[in-house]
C-alpha cells in the first residue's frame, strides 16, 4: 500500500513541475580545548533529492532518484534509486517482472552481457569489477527502463572510479 501511495504521489508531482527537493544545508559545530587553544571545527552539509523520469509509456514508468550529499571533499556523495511500476497494476516491478524467462537464466544473461562491456574497457573499471558482479543475485541489481530497454545501472564507486559516474549498461 505505501508504495502504491508512493507512485500516485508521483504521478501527481510529475505532472506539477520538475521534481528537486529544496537543498537542506546543515551545520554541526565542536569545539576543543587544548591548553591555551581553541579548535573550532564546523561540519557544513549540502544535500538535496532530485527524481527525474527516464520512462512513461503505456505499460510503465520509471524514474530515477538522485541523493546528493556534499559534506567537504574533493566531491559529493552521489548514491541513485531507481523505481519502475507497471501503471495497470501499481505494482513496484522486478526484473523478473519484466523478462519471461527463469531467473538463473535471466541473472546470468545479465551477468555476461555486463562481463562482455567490462572486458571490451577494463581501464574504465575497478580490477575486481568482474568479482563484484558476479557474486551479486538478481535482486541486487539497480535498473530502470529509458528508451524501451532495460538499463541495469552502479552508483560512483561500486565497480568503477567517481570520475565514471552513474555507470550504465543497456541490456538489449
Amino acid at each position: 500500500m505505501k508504495k502504491l501511495f508512493l507512485f500516485l504521489l508521483l504521478l501527481s508531482v510529475l505532472n506539477e513541475a520538475p521534481m528537486l527537493s529544496p537543498i537542506t544545508v546543515t551545520t554541526y559545530q565542536t569545539e576543543k580545548v587544548l591548553p591555551s587553544t581553541i579548535i573550532h571545527k564546523t561540519l557544513v552539509i549540502n544535500s538535496y533529492v532530485k527524481n527525474k523520469e527516464t520512462f512513461h509509456g503505456y505499460k510503465y514508468l520509471s524514474f530515477l532518484e538522485n541523493t546528493y550529499t556534499f559534506s567537504g571533499g574533493a566531491h559529493p556523495d552521489i548514491q541513485n534509486r531507481a523505481h519502475t511500476f507497471s501503471l495497470i497494476t501499481g505494482k513496484e516491478l522486478t526484473l523478473e517482472d519484466l523478462f519471461p524467462i527463469p531467473k538463473e537464466a535471466l541473472e546470468n544473461k545479465i551477468k555476461n552481457w555486463i562481463f562482455d562491456v567490462i572486458k571490451n574497457n577494463p581501464e574504465e573499471y575497478y580490477p575486481d569489477a568482474a568479482n563484484i558482479i558476479d557474486s551479486m543475485q538478481l535482486e541486487s541489481f539497480n535498473f530502470y527502463i529509458k528508451n524501451n530497454h532495460v538499463v541495469i545501472f552502479f552508483n560512483p564507486y561500486d565497480i568503477a572510479p567517481y570520475a565514471k559516474g552513474l555507470t550504465e549498461f543497456i541490456i538489449g
